[in-house]
């Protein structure tokens, strides 16, 4: 299985359907059988790609299967419309294929267009064919097939290798480009709010000497850090249970809408990880307490997604969240099993300077406004 399986989301599937193609039937044409005004039989087919490969036609309502492919009469005479929904991170979120300008050879209707997803960046081309089948008193009836591949592309100043920045101090050594904003802290500790950010960006410093996230053109992204004192780059394959037998399946997803980036993984590659490590007998007890709190990123949709936002600056780019994505990622947490009792347990934890953790949660709780960001430049090989 290649890396990116998950995510390219290439859709190549044969379906079986019936399509009304009898006058007498359907209502459709002139009724003269000659086809001469009669619709062209590539409209009005819904075909789903799921668990269960099931095909209805003239717009009735789809309730199985994760992605529906819906055909129908474009706007435009003698074309088609092909409304997809379901795929990946944008599932529910229609993908309108309009005027698709629909070719025929020998009793073939082959297709291809690109369009943008809703108001993101993403750019989704789609080719496909269709065979369509009939449904008569007099013949029996013939199978049909629809094939149907998908593609995307990230279209965003985003897109590209990225590494965070680090500045050298000949006391503190490395600091990373680390910033944080809390107005409750400020209001009543200016000195300590200044000297904040630098703390942690020395603790970051410590730990790691450099950090790289590449957004992918296809709509992935893989991120990696080089250790202190490290001899390469980790990744995720590196730090989880199992995960050089799994390197395959840890992949990533990603969008772009206005300035937000929209980051996730599939539930059910997860879950599949999960189950293989276990019957491989691998020691998961490390991480099976916590994993609970993924319900934090749950996104009902299949996905566990985080949202973020990014600024680009001159040749720099600042990945931040603000009070609107923390807060509510905070009341999430609370209300996930463990999340309270993980909080409780943390509380007491000292932070240098600040107090504890739970100190740092009435500011984060007192403030209102707030940020939290890493800055990024150009990684240049």
């Amino acid at each position: 299985m290649k890396k990116n399986v998950w995510y390219l989301l290439a859709l190549l599937c044969c379906l079986n359907f019936f399509a009304c193609s009898n006058d007498d039937d359907n209502g459709k044409g002139d009724g003269d059988g000659d086809g001469d005004d009669d619709k062209k039989d590539w409209t009005d087919y819904t075909a789903t790609f799921g668990d269960k490969n099931l095909l209805l036609f003239n717009g009735e309502e789809i309730t199985e299967g994760k992605v529906t492919a819906v055909f129908a009469e474009g706007a435009e005479e003698g074309k088609a419309k092909l409304t997809i929904t379901g795929l990946g991170l944008w599932e529910g979120n229609e993908i309108v294929f309009d005027n698709l300008t629909v070719e025929e050879k020998n009793g073939v209707y082959a297709f291809e267009s690109a369009e943008n997803i809703g108001n993101t960046d993403t750019k989704l081309a789609v080719t496909g064919s269709l065979t369509p089948g009939t449904l008569s008193r007099e013949t029996e009836p013939k199978e049909g097939s629809l094939t149907l591949t998908t593609s995307r592309t990230i279209e965003s100043d985003v897109v590209g290798s990225w590494k965070l920045n680090f500045t050298e101090d000949e006391t503190a050594g490395l600091i990373a480009g680390f910033d944080m904003e809390l107005s409750a802290l400020t209001a009543s500790n200016p000195q300590l709010a200044a000297l904040l950010p630098m703390m942690v960006g020395s603790l970051i410093g410590d730990k790691v000497e450099d950090v790289v996230i590449e957004f992918k053109a296809d709509g992935t992204f893989d991120f990696k850090w080089w250790p202190l004192n490290g001899e390469d780059y980790l990744t995720l394959a590196d730090v989880i249970p199992g995960g050089e037998y799994f390197s395959a399946l840890l992949a990533l997803d990603y969008y772009v809408e206005g300035n937000m980036i929209y980051l996730g993984v599939n539930g059910a590659l997860i879950n599949q990880i999960l189950d293989l490590a276990g019957g491989m007998g691998i020691d998961l007890s490390g991480i099976t307490p916590y994993l609970g709190l993924l319900d934090v990123l749950n996104d009902g949709k299949g996905y566990y997604s985080l949202g973020i936002k990014y600024a680009k600056e001159n040749n720099a780019v600042r990945f931040y969240m603000d009070e609107s994505l923390i807060l509510p990622l905070l009341g999430k947490f609370m209300q996930v099993e463990g999340g309270s009792a993980l909080l409780m347990m943390i509380s007491q934890t000292q932070i240098p300077d600040l107090g504890t953790v739970g100190d740092l949660l009435n500011l984060v709780q007192a403030s209102e406004t707030m940020s939290v960001g890493l800055t990024f430049e150009p990684k240049v090989d």
